[in-house]
């Protein structure tokens, strides 16, 4: 769905279109413009501070600096990080990395949010916290955020739920949370 891993069969939309019959350059622009990506191993540059992270994938959509600056901050102070903004991955908890990676991903106002095991490196404290800003982002931003997690505090805060095993679907469950456009992908493994 996020269109970084062709599909063995079928086909794959997102938001209208027809994700791989569009040309590579025409995917990097989807990419780029509608979706947002928060790895498990938060993927920050080390030489970059906080709000340099955030701002840089700005730049790549065109945004003039000082917009991207003030549009960062405000994504930082949103996670609650604009008083660590001027530190660089080395400095900051592994909570905080994640929020600037969540950060990141939010400052581009994406319209779906990939977020792959965004707990797991996480004590409890910040996994929840995590967990809360996904639920917020989804809600007030209006963004789908489709999450895989082998963390079954996610499935409290879902719209959907699919078990997942060896790349089948063994189980789809929508459940009553009302949050706006949520799906949490559970993995499981052999």
């Amino acid at each position: 769905l996020s269109g970084l891993l062709r599909p063995d069969s079928g086909r794959v939309r997102a938001l209208g279109e027809d994700l791989w019959r569009l040309s590579p350059t025409a995917m990097e622009r989807f990419r780029l413009r509608h979706t947002g990506f928060v790895f498990q191993g938060f993927n920050l540059f080390p030489a970059l501070t906080a709000l340099e992270q955030v701002m840089l994938p700005l730049g790549y959509l065109g945004m003039p600096r000082a917009k991207a600056r003030a549009r960062a901050i405000a994504t930082l102070d949103e996670v609650g990080l604009s008083s660590r903004s001027r530190l660089r991955p080395i400095e900051l908890s592994g909570g905080e990395k994640q929020r600037v990676a969540i950060a990141r991903a939010l400052a581009k106002e994406p319209e779906l949010l990939f977020v792959d095991e965004p707990t797991s490196a996480l004590d409890a404290e910040n996994g929840t916290l995590v967990i809360g800003m996904l639920h917020h982002i989804a809600r007030i931003h209006a963004t789908t955020v489709l999450c895989v997690s082998h963390d079954p505090r996610l499935i409290a805060y879902s719209d959907r739920v699919l078990k997942m095993e060896d790349g089948k679907i063994l189980s789809d469950l929508r459940t009553s949370v009302s949050t706006g456009a949520t799906a949490f992908h559970e993995a499981h493994s052999k």
